[in-house]
């Protein structure tokens, strides 16, 4: 009731991305205001208190002066709280206008969706008085503010744009893949309203890459991929589908969730149910392939054979020590990509991977008997290409080339 609630929705604010705009947070936005409303009524009620015994507002100190001193103070950072809290939402808003552009259409639709009904009409009214300003000056202030050593460049389409779209000098045809030699101010727009990169440089031509609507669909479907992906790897992970042969200290492994549970009960790091908890899931999916009866959750220590494994030598661990490590990152990544798909589950696959074809490759004579016991099965590869596939940023530049 104190700022309490302003304080969060500041705190909210402020844990966001510089210039990214979140969603309006109307619930704890209103629960504020009937805060202040609340504050204000006990302020009001306690000085009507006080005029009513006869006593001085800025003389006496007693408890109801100091009870609405305090409700007074709260409604004043209440106040303070929502209007930083909707000013730098409304700075964002202008400079996605300038960034952008000056139509709301023009923003992309998950940007749309954040602002409140206000803040439309705010970004809307903006873009209409620059639109006015602009005009009355007969000049585009939206294009760079540093001088281009050459007013033309050379651009790429990575999509459809339009048929006879009309420049300032001419009608060109913005086709998929095409290339076209444009004014600096006539592709901007289009650079600016999709958030385009520079490619290459080529001399004092910059490369640049122009795209209408499609980036929207295509961050969808890579944010879909991407997501995909990522179930994909937790599955083969923790169902324990079998990705290689490789002696760990448990005897052989086949997954890195097994590698991964034999050093943590050796290593005596997380308690045993931890481990349990991690192997049940791929115990019981193996049962169901196997038409076994469910394994014991008690016996899952026995059933994969950890009993002995802080008494074996630690040289299996030693000698592999890529394979240990990349089994950690992804069983890792395989449990943080279901939040936020991320390139740990990559570097773990890869790092498996390199560890077993260093072995594979350079075997000594003494390792022969190991060096046998060693196999990399095609599931990995699936593995693999789903850890890639889930790097959402990755998806994304395959679906624009």
């Amino acid at each position: 009731m104190h700022g309490k609630k302003a304080g969060e929705l500041i705190r909210e604010f402020a844990g966001g991305e510089k210039w990214q705009i979140q969603s309006f947070n109307s619930n704890l936005f209103d629960e504020i205001i009937e805060d202040c409303g609340i504050n204000h009524h006990m302020f009001q009620s306690l000085i009507r208190k006080m005029h009513e015994e006869g006593l001085d507002v800025q003389s006496t100190r007693n408890p109801d002066h100091y009870g609405a001193l305090i409700h007074h103070l709260s409604l004043i950072r209440s106040k303070r709280c929502l209007m930083a809290y909707v000013y730098n939402r409304a700075e964002i808003i202008r400079n996605l206008a300038w960034k952008v552009g000056l139509k709301l259409f023009e923003l992309p639709e998950e940007i749309q969706e954040k602002f409140s009904h206000t803040e439309k009409t705010y970004f809307e009214q903006h873009a209409k008085a620059l639109e006015t300003y602009m005009n009355e000056l007969a000049l585009d202030l939206n294009v760079d503010m540093v001088p281009p050593k050459d007013p033309y460049i050379k651009v790429r389409v990575l999509d459809d744009v339009g048929d006879d779209i009309i420049l300032s000098d001419k009608a060109a045809k913005l086709a998929r893949h095409s290339m076209h030699f444009l004014k600096r101010t006539d592709a901007e727009p289009f650079i600016a309203r999709v958030g385009c990169e520079t490619i290459h440089p080529l001399g004092s031509i910059n490369l640049f890459v122009v795209a209408g609507t499609a980036p929207r669909h295509s961050r969808r479907w890579a944010s879909t991929i991407s997501s995909f992906a990522s179930c994909i790897c937790f599955f083969l992970i923790f169902l324990q589908l079998p990705l290689f042969r490789v002696p760990c200290r448990s005897g052989i492994c086949t997954t890195p969730l097994e590698v991964t549970s034999s050093e943590l009960i050796a290593s005596e790091l997380f308690p045993a149910f931890v481990v349990k908890a991690l192997l049940y899931p791929g115990a019981i999916a193996n049962a169901i392939f196997n038409y076994k009866s469910f394994p014991s959750y008690k016996d899952l220590i026995k059933l994969y054979n950890l009993t002995n494994v802080r008494k074996a030598p630690t040289t299996t661990d030693l000698q592999r020590l890529e394979v240990l490590a990349g089994s950690y990152l992804c069983v890792a990544g395989a449990l943080l990509g279901l939040i936020k798909p991320g390139r740990m589950s990559l570097f773990g696959t890869l790092l498996v991977l390199w560890g077993l074809a260093r072995e594979v490759i350079i075997k000594k004579p003494a390792d022969s008997i190991f060096s046998k016991a060693i196999h990399i099965y095609p599931t990995m590869l699936i593995a693999v290409v789903c850890a890639f596939l889930s790097i959402r940023r990755d998806v994304r530049k395959i679906i624009h080339s």
